[in-house]
């Protein structure tokens, strides 16, 4: 059996007919206009600067939120020491408290039965219509004719009771 045997062929580069005149091919590349490339750009700053807004509003809410969280704390401690104020005045209106500090401190001694006297107001009072029914009436302490207006401080209220007994 014989072979077949071809001659071999160098590879050519180009493989136009070979009488045929050759071209050289030009590859160009296609470059984005530069009004797209402004556009690009100027698509990318604004969703930057969107970011940028979004991110500052959070920025804005979380420090208003800490500055309402500091504020809240601030009236829970007022209110704490208002508290701990009214007990203190408490304390310190308490009629035992004022009664031992008249007594010990400033020398005064409690009204003996005969001493205390019941002020009524004009609404519960007797009437009373002669001056010697008047003076019957009074006995040997001196009532006046106004009712003791104290108001609503039962501190004063107190007091006023207190001192209104040493004074008779």
């Amino acid at each position: 059996m014989k072979q077949a045997t071809a001659p071999i062929l160098e590879p050519r580069e180009d493989y136009s007919p070979i009488g045929a005149p050759q071209e050289h091919r030009v590859i160009v590349k296609k470059r984005r206009s530069r009004q797209k490339q402004r556009n690009l750009v100027l698509a990318i700053l604004v969703l930057m600067g969107c970011g940028l807004l979004v991110a500052g509003q959070y920025a804005y809410v979380a420090q208003k939120g800490k500055e309402v969280q500091d504020i809240r704390q601030a009236l829970a401690d007022e209110k704490k020491a208002l508290g701990q104020l009214q007990v203190e005045i408490n304390q310190l209106e308490s009629l035992d408290r004022i009664e031992r500090i008249a007594l010990n401190q400033l020398g005064m001694q409690a009204p003996k039965a005969a001493q205390i006297v019941t002020v009524r107001s004009a609404a519960t009072a007797p009437v009373i219509e002669s001056s010697q029914q008047k003076q019957s009436y009074q006995g040997s302490y001196k009532v006046e004719d106004e009712a003791l207006t104290v108001g609503s401080n039962s501190f004063l209220a107190a007091l006023s009771r207190f001192f209104s007994r040493l004074s008779t």
